[in-house]
């Protein structure tokens, strides 16, 4: 999806399918419906697994499960896939709930 053309029909009809899975994901996210969100989150990962949002969002879904050794793999798992693909580090509020999960 990252490699698809701006302004082509196929680019508009997947970011328009990320954002309903973004908007299923926060929804669920704030019934408290965890497994829901992170299944949502996921799937925007299989889409494009470089999109920080989902990582952040699965983070935080581990988090509240209380599975902070997942929160914290998703967080390396995030880290690897952008310096391999765009030579980049995550963006800061990534790396504030990490610091923030490592005390």
């Amino acid at each position: 999806i990252s490699a698809c053309l701006v302004g082509s029909e196929m680019c508009i009809r997947d970011r328009t399918y990320m954002d309903a899975h973004h908007q299923l994901a926060m929804i669920f996210w704030r019934r408290e419906d965890w497994d829901t969100s992170l299944l949502h989150w996921q799937r925007l990962l299989s889409l494009d697994a470089c999109y920080e949002a989902a990582h952040y969002g699965i983070m935080r879904c581990y988090l509240q499960q209380g599975k902070r050794e997942l929160a914290l793999r998703q967080f390396q798992a995030c880290s690897q896939i952008l310096h391999e693909e765009l030579q980049t580090t995550p963006k800061a509020s990534i790396q504030k709930l990490y610091r923030s999960i490592i005390g």
